[in-house]
């Protein structure tokens, strides 16, 4: 054996060098500061928003939801405040974006309202009258040809609000519509057996509406184009029923109680497109016969003779309580209509005679208001109804009014003749 050592040659030992390099580089990667296991990756790509408060893999901080809806660390969105749970805006809200966001509120009727809670504009509020009416559910628009249904139940409904005509006591659903042009509205109504209940149409207002119309049956009623109506539907009868309503509408040319003039005739609306014609004593202007009011009493500077219907003419002057226009201290009701007249320029000695028919008083004043002072006051005798009154000394070119007042509420067709002496 041949113990003497060899020398390498160069080429033996690069050769040798390489081997151990790459030893060393097998041994580096067996090691790894990974904390998971089976030597997985690191993702080097970090959150793009606000840092979660916690790992990504528990919910996130202050979270109000129990946990079957945590955040599963997605971070804030935005820079822009987080929302609260009342919805409130940005101005109010948690400036601190590093907090995780807060479960928003749950939007009804998506997610029925718990309790005595009730849907308002995607809210759960306080059943109270103002909530129940801002809550109410929009059917539509009523047009002619275009008939609303409602087919609703009453069962579950809250007794919040009361109807007019119905006592209060009944629980109630509420909807509102919109008419499309002027028109007479009528609605039927499908009531089961042992169930009954009102009908209200509110105007200019719900909880306290400027006019509320209530039924307990089948009728009509008129709106105009563009009002908003709210629809009550009380129960009266039963315990909670479905039932059925349906609105229908037909145009009308005017509104019931419209007035307007055609010459010397007054033309009233009656509804269902009917118009009604009255003949005014003297001339008729804005929708008023002359004679109507103190402002428009019609002139007389001479003996003349009125007629008319005195269903144009209003009953605002009742002179019943009217402790200075009274025969001989016996108060005179008048509760019917009346025409009014101003004698021009009077003097004392002239004679005023007045024939009005049966029925009627005569109230002579100065002052023309609603509550006047007389400086007479007569009945008609006589099949004419005829009475007199002797203008006072004093009176130099004196304007008097004189008041033809119904004793009764009937109306019909009249003629007042008025005479008047030469000073």
């Amino acid at each position: 054996m041949n113990d003497r050592l060899h020398k390498l040659s160069p080429r033996s030992f690069f050769t040798l060098i390489i081997g151990a390099l790459a030893l060393s580089l097998l041994s580096v990667s067996g090691c790894s500061d990974d904390a998971t296991e089976n030597n997985s990756n690191i993702s080097v790509a970090p959150d793009t928003g606000h840092a979660d408060s916690t790992s990504d893999s528990t919910g996130d901080e202050g979270d109000g939801s129990d946990g079957s809806d945590l955040d599963t660390g997605n971070p804030d969105a935005t820079l822009n405040p987080d929302v609260q749970p009342d919805g409130s805006s940005e101005s109010d809200a948690d400036a601190d974006t590093t907090t995780p966001d807060v479960d928003p509120v749950p939007a009804c009727p998506q997610t029925p309202c718990q309790g005595e809670l009730i849907c308002v504009d995607g809210l759960c509020k306080e059943d109270t009258p103002a909530n129940k009416c801002a809550a109410a559910e929009d059917i539509g628009t009523l047009s002619p040809g275009a008939p609303l249904t409602i087919n609703d139940t009453t069962a579950g409904a809250s007794d919040i609000l009361s109807n007019n005509c119905s006592g209060g006591v009944g629980s109630e659903k509420v909807y509102k519509f919109t008419v499309d042009q002027k028109s007479r509205i009528s609605f039927e109504a499908g009531w089961p057996q042992q169930f009954d209940a009102t009908v209200s149409f509110r105007f200019d207002g719900c909880e306290a509406p400027g006019e509320e119309l209530c039924f307990d049956a089948n009728s009509s009623l008129s709106a105009n184009a563009g009002d908003t109506v709210i629809l009550v539907v009380e129960q009266t009868v039963g315990r909670g029923n479905d039932f059925s309503l349906t609105l229908s509408a037909t145009p009308e040319s005017c509104s019931p109680g419209e007035s307007s003039c055609n010459g010397d005739v007054l033309e009233v609306c009656g509804g269902n497109n009917n118009t009604l014609s009255y003949d005014c004593a003297d001339s008729c202007n804005a929708g008023q016969c002359d004679g109507s009011v103190c402002a428009n009493a019609i002139a007389v500077s001479a003996s003349a003779s009125f007629s008319g219907d005195l269903a144009a003419y209003p009953a605002n002057l009742n002179f019943e309580s009217n402790a200075s226009c009274t025969v001989e201290g016996t108060p005179l009701p008048t509760p019917g209509p009346e025409v009014i007249f101003k004698l021009e320029s009077l003097n004392a000695g002239q004679v005023v005679s007045v024939a009005a028919g049966s029925n009627r008083a005569m109230f002579f004043m100065t002052d023309c208001q609603a509550a006047p002072t007389c400086e007479a006051a007569m009945t008609g005798s006589g099949s004419a109804g005829t009475a007199e009154w002797t203008v006072p000394s004093g009176y130099t070119n004196q304007d008097v009014y004189l008041v033809i007042d119904r004793r009764t509420q009937s109306s019909g067709d009249f003629t007042y003749a008025i005479d008047i002496s030469s000073p």
